[in-house]
């Protein structure tokens, strides 16, 4: 994704802000998924959780770091929504 990303932040088709709130949305609508659970399974894990993860960041072959604009911008959106999943 982060090609992507970089390409259409260069080029102008996406602004900084415009990404954010993308992903911003995104994280709700992955949210707002429910899975059919019983009542025990709910108390046992916690919720309806839909149980949607994402990877963000890690470790290239070299051993540097993964990070990029990309990673922080899913960091702030997540921090910014305040839900639990992803």
């Amino acid at each position: 994704c982060y090609p992507m990303f970089e390409a259409d932040i260069r080029e102008g088709r996406l602004t900084h802000e415009g990404a954010l709130e993308l992903m911003q949305a995104f994280i709700i609508k992955c949210a707002e998924l429910m899975w059919m659970s019983s009542e025990l399974g709910a108390k046992y894990f916690a919720g309806y959780q839909p149980f949607i993860n994402l990877t963000v960041g890690g470790q290239k072959r070299s051993g540097g770091d993964a990070c990029n604009d990309l990673t922080y911008l899913i960091m702030d959106a997540v921090r910014f929504v305040k839900v639990y999943q992803p």
